[in-house]
């Protein structure tokens, strides 16, 4: 789904942040500013949308509950004292896929190889990380030894030998 009004909405609010924002934010500056304008619908956002939004809204809870971590009180039960050291860093629901939609396994039935599959999608999450860190700290490295303080000056330069 597209609303270019929304789009355009959001851009404006965005770009009057112009140093920085939080998600959080700006969420609440677009929605105040969809509120004076009469609610959802003045930007194109009727009743399918508010639907796949509440869809939306469902899926933040669950995916929230499936990534809490295991509560002590649960783990404490018949376990061992390491076990339970080990259960208290981990979520209660294991992803055991990759994709969209992945398959997600509650602890208590989860199989070794359920908790092995969990830990090989988390180390490659893990290295996506770092390798996203590795490109901003090669960006920060480059603009310290060219004496760059923001890439706004870059494109403030790019537009003046442009004009």
């Amino acid at each position: 789904m597209s609303f270019p009004e929304l789009t355009k909405l959001v851009h404006a609010v965005l770009a009057r942040e112009l140093n920085q924002v939080t998600k959080r934010g700006a969420t609440a500056v677009v929605w105040s500013k969809l509120e004076q304008r009469g609610g959802p619908t003045s930007v194109g956002i009727g009743r399918a949308a508010l639907t796949v939004g509440c869809m939306y809204f469902i899926g933040t809870e669950i995916q929230r509950q499936l990534r809490a971590k295991i509560s002590e009180r649960e783990a404490r039960g018949n376990f061992s004292a390491d076990l339970v050291k080990l259960l208290g860093r981990v979520p209660r629901w294991l992803s055991i896929s990759d994709g969209a939609d992945p398959v997600w396994v509650h602890w208590t039935k989860a199989t070794a190889a359920d908790w092995r599959a969990s830990a090989v999608l988390k180390r490659r999450k893990a290295n996506q990380t770092i390798i996203s860190a590795r490109c901003s700290t090669k960006v920060a490295d480059y603009m310290e030894a060219h004496g760059i303080k923001t890439l706004d000056q870059l494109l403030d330069k790019t537009t003046k030998k442009a004009a």
